[in-house]
């Protein structure tokens, strides 16, 4: 790290009661509530602030609204505000059934589908499934 930059210190807390602390941009801990104290890390993120001499951003943000969330999409969300969450499903070519479908996040639908495979013989079909506008 320079000497010169200042440090960047953010203290994230989640709709669902998880909280991370993220030093430059990276993860540093994390807490369920379910299983750990969350104080521990707000604890940590304001003593770290006071020992490095800066200031700590303290963030409330919604939790992402995928079942397998984790903190690398809490951290792309914040840093990328215009992202939208995709349902990206490929079906046979009749459209009766779906082979495959996967979430992602995009800017719009074509980015989604960028995201996804390229097939001649599947059909993708994309749905917004959270836009925070």
């Amino acid at each position: 790290m320079n000497s010169n930059a200042n440090p960047s210190l953010k203290l994230i807390s989640l709709s669902s009661g998880d909280c991370g602390l993220v030093f430059n941009d990276r993860v540093i801990v994390t807490a369920d509530p379910n299983f750990e104290t969350v104080d521990q890390v707000e604890t940590t993120g304001f003593n770290l602030a006071n020992a490095l001499a800066c200031d700590i951003r303290v963030i409330k943000m919604q939790t992402p609204p995928k079942d397998d969330w984790n903190w690398s999409d809490v951290l792309m969300l914040h840093l990328n505000p215009d992202l939208k969450l995709f349902r990206v499903s490929y079906q046979d070519e009749a459209g009766d059934k779906t082979i495959l479908h996967f979430d992602c996040f995009a800017t719009d639908a074509e980015h989604a589908m960028c995201s996804g495979l390229q097939s001649k013989t599947l059909k993708p079909a994309i749905s917004a499934i959270f836009d925070r506008n």
